[in-house]
């Protein structure tokens, strides 16, 4: 029915929503980011380095100064293993933490949809329940009549009424 398929759209769209905004799911996707700074930050350190400073100071008495520089530049000439290996080692750390996402992601998937069958359950027990009601009614309306043609006796309307939901309260 639309009506049906209206429901299945809206609880897909919530699914989907929520699968975002969970706090397992921020959680295992800051993970993810942090590894691929540490990934990005591995790269950088195969490149060349350059750094510079400068300290200055004066003496008392006589105006004296003194200044003092320096520059440096690094390139890691012996170390290209060092390096590849640690890219090596955080690109893996990229691919775990993305997995705990989709692992976050697959647990409340799978949460979710057992609440949803479970509703789907309930839902299907109440509309057994109300037939059985509507039914249980129509006998105890029928034995009813059937007592006032005298057809059956004050027992047997008796027994019928006893299992009436409104007789067990």
């Amino acid at each position: 029915t639309p009506r049906a398929f209206a429901f299945f759209l809206f609880f897909f769209a919530s699914l989907s929503r929520l699968l975002q905004d969970h706090a397992s799911i921020r959680k295992a996707l800051i993970g993810v980011k942090r590894a691929e700074e540490l990934k990005k930050a591995a790269r950088a350190s195969a490149f060349p380095r350059l750094s510079a400073g400068a300290n200055g100071a004066f003496a008392t008495g006589e105006t004296h100064g003194l200044l003092y520089s320096d520059v440096s530049f690094e390139i890691p000439v012996f170390a290209g293993g060092k390096y590849r290996e640690e890219r090596r080692f955080r690109a893996e750390g990229v691919d775990f933490e993305e997995l705990k996402l989709e692992e976050a992601r697959a647990a409340l998937a799978r949460q979710i949809r057992k609440i949803y069958f479970e509703l789907l359950k309930e839902k299907e027990l109440t509309r057994l329940a109300q037939g059985l009601r509507r039914e249980l009614n129509e006998y105890a309306g029928h034995m009813r009549s059937l007592f006032e043609k005298e057809a059956i006796t004050k027992v047997e309307l008796l027994n019928a009424e006893s299992h009436h939901p409104r007789s067990r309260h």
